[in-house]
C-alpha cells in the first residue's frame, strides 16, 4: 500500500549525521523537522518537502525527516521550532491555540461534502494566508496547511449516536473546541500525548479517541479500542511551520526556495491525504478494526449536538471571530 512505501527511503534519510550550525557560508545547511505521527500526511509532507528542498538548493539544506515522536511530543516539536533548536514542525493546528487562539477554529465541528471539498477549504486563499501569518510574531512561520482527515472517534464499543458517549473518557488535542465538543456529548474530554494514548485504551484510562483513520490507524488504535465511527464531524488538518528567526537568517535565494517548496509539497501531499483515508479503513478492518458507518439521520444526530458550538466560542471571543469567520466563508465560498 501508498502509505507504507514511503518509509524506507524516509526512515534512511531521516537519521543521517549532518553538521548543523548557524554559520551558513559554505557549509551545509541542516534542516530538522519532527512531528509526532507515522505513516500519514504529516510524515508525507515532510518526505516530500524534504525532497523538494534539497533538489532545488542542490543539497546545500539538509532536510532530515523525524517521524512518530523521535524528537519530543508536539508541544515540544513546537517550543523547539519557536526556538530555533529544531528548524520546523509538522502538527495540527490545535496544538499551536497557545500561541494564537486563531489556530484551533479549524476544530470547529463543520459539514463537508467530501474530502475534495475539504482540501478546496484549506487551500482558500484567505483562509491560507490568515492561517499562516499568524503565528509569525511567536516565531513560526508557517509553510503549508493541509488534510489529515475528516473528524471521527475510535472507541472500545460500537456506537453510533451521541447518547453513547455518556460518562465516557475521550482523548482529544488539547484545544477548547475540541474539548467542549465531548463536554457536549456528556463525557469527559482528555487531552493526551500520542505515544500514551494506546496503553490508556488497552488499559481503560481512556473509552474513545477523537482524531482522524489515518492518524489513529498509523497508531495502532485498533488495538485498544477497534470500533471506527464515521461521524465525519469535521476536519483534522496540519500545520507545517518553521523557525521564523532561522528563516530570516537563510541566504534570500534560500528563503524562497524553502517557501516554494512548502507551497509544492502541501499541494503534492492533497491527493496522498485523500487517498490515505480510505487506505487506512482497509488497513484498519485488515488489521482486525471494525468501521462503524452512520446513517444519514445518525450523522445528523451529531451534527445537531454539535455544530452550535463553533458559533458560540466564536461570540464568546473576538480573536477566534475573526478566525471563524474566515473558516466558515472559505467553507461555503468553496462547495
Amino acid at each position: 500500500m501508498k502509505r507504507r512505501a514511503f518509509l524506507g527511503a524516509a526512515a534512511a534519510g531521516a537519521l543521517a549525521g549532518t553538521v548543523s550550525g548557524r554559520a551558513f557560508g559554505q557549509r551545509q545547511i541542516v534542516m530538522k523537522l519532527g512531528t509526532s505521527t507515522l505513516q500519514d500526511s504529516q510524515h508525507q509532507w515532510m518526505i516530500d518537502f524534504a525532497k523538494l528542498v534539497e533538489a532545488k538548493s542542490e543539497k546545500r539544506i539538509k532536510v532530515e525527516v523525524y517521524p512518530a515522536s523521535q524528537l519530543g511530543a508536539t508541544p515540544r516539536l513546537i517550543e523547539q521550532t519557536q526556538m530555533g533548536t529544531i528548524q520546523g514542525c509538522v502538527a495540527p493546528p490545535e496544538f499551536f491555540g497557545g500561541i494564537n487562539k486563531a489556530f484551533s477554529v479549524l476544530s470547529a465541528p463543520a459539514r463537508f461534502a467530501d474530502l475534495e471539498h475539504t482540501a478546496r477549504t484549506l487551500s482558500d486563499p484567505k483562509l491560507n494566508d490568515y492561517m499562516l501569518k499568524v503565528g509569525e510574531k511567536k516565531g513560526l512561520k508557517g509553510l503549508g496547511l493541509f488534510i489529515s482527515g475528516p473528524s471521527a472517534f475510535c472507541t472500545r464499543s460500537p456506537w453510533r449516536k451521541p447518547e453513547d458517549f455518556k460518562g465516557a473518557k475521550v482523548r482529544v488535542l488539547a484545544a477548547k473546541l475540541q474539548q467542549d465538543q465531548i463536554s457536549a456529548l456528556g463525557a469527559t474530554p482528555i487531552p493526551m500525548p500520542p505515544s500514551e494514548i494506546l496503553p490508556a485504551l488497552q488499559q481503560g484510562t481512556l473509552d474513545a479517541v477523537m482524531s482522524c483513520i489515518p492518524v489513529m490507524e498509523g497508531l495502532g488504535y485498533m488495538d485498544g479500542a477497534k470500533y471506527f465511527i464515521e461521524s465525519n464531524h469535521g476536519i483534522i488538518a496540519s500545520v507545517a511551520a518553521i523557525s521564523q528567526e532561522w528563516f530570516e537568517e537563510l541566504p534570500q535565494d534560500l528563503q524562497q526556495i524553502v517557501q516554494a517548496a512548502g507551497k509544492e509539497a502541501t499541494q503534492s501531499v492533497k491527493q496522498f491525504s485523500i487517498d490515505d483515508v480510505a487506505d487506512a479503513k482497509a488497513q484498519w478492518v485488515k488489521k482486525g478494526g471494525e468501521l462503524v458507518r452512520l446513517s444519514d439521520a445518525e450523522r445528523q444526530r451529531f451534527f445537531d449536538v454539535l455544530l452550535p458550538i463553533g458559533p458560540k466560542a466564536a461570540a464568546e471571543d473576538r480573536e477566534l471571530k475573526t478566525a471563524y469567520d474566515l473558516f466558515t466563508q472559505a467553507i461555503e465560498r468553496n462547495r
